[in-house]
């Protein structure tokens, strides 16, 4: 769980807006399940209202409060018996507003840099950034292109960001990251936590219904 808790401070914290806009990606993909491929070819938006509580206080006034989420749609074609695009949807749940510099700020990030770069309308998560051979999207010579960044291109870039401080894993550590480690980490994380009860806190069934995954989660799943 130390890669996602980098990418929040990265999120919150670099002065770099591409770093920030990567690592709240990043951060998405970890909450949502997505693997890199899904990200890819995905709609995002942000969606609020005014939640209505039950009864509370001497008056019996009712609570008020702002509750939100992301919500996504991807395209995938993971399964071959399927051969044509599969559409999938994907929510991340938020507490208060888009979150602010908490766990659900990414989707400020997210939301506020697409409307800010013009692409409320990608139908991707990373954009494509150029930087200098043998640099990083910490670089200050790299620049935001057009169009979605090639699945390889961003989880390189995710591996860079891995390398950096905080957490500043080796190239060799970063390596073991893919582009299916966000698809797979809150399975993992559960699986671990589960463990250490018996009998096992959580049932297989349950667990695909974290990953949505219908087959259920396999053995020797990682993060």
């Amino acid at each position: 769980m130390r890669a996602p808790a980098h990418f929040r401070w990265l999120r919150g914290h670099h002065g770099s807006q591409l770093v920030q806009i990567y690592a709240a990606g990043f951060e998405l993909l970890c909450v949502a399940s997505l693997r890199m491929r899904d990200a890819q070819r995905a709609l995002l938006s942000y969606q609020e209202a005014i939640a209505t509580y039950g009864d509370k206080g001497d008056e019996g006034d009712k609570v008020q409060d702002r509750v939100g989420f992301v919500r996504g749609t991807c395209f995938t074609s993971k399964h071959p018996k399927f051969r044509g695009n599969r559409e999938k949807l994907f929510f991340g749940p938020v507490r208060a507003g888009k979150g602010g510099d908490g766990p659900d700020g990414y989707i400020a990030v997210l939301v506020d840099a697409r409307e800010q770069l013009g692409g409320t309308r990608w139908d991707y998560i990373f954009p494509r950034v150029a930087a200098p051979r043998g640099g990083s999207l910490a670089s200050n010579t790299a620049t935001l292109q057009a169009g979605p960044a090639p699945s390889a291109e961003a989880i390189r870039h995710m591996r860079g960001l891995l390398q950096l401080p905080p957490l500043s894993l080796s190239l060799e550590q970063a390596a073991l990251f893919s582009g299916h480690s966000g698809r797979h980490l809150l399975v993992t994380f559960v699986k671990a936590v589960a463990s250490v009860s018996r009998p096992p806190r959580y049932s297989d069934d349950e667990l695909a219904l974290l990953g949505d995954w219908a087959g259920g989660p396999r053995r020797g799943d990682s993060a």
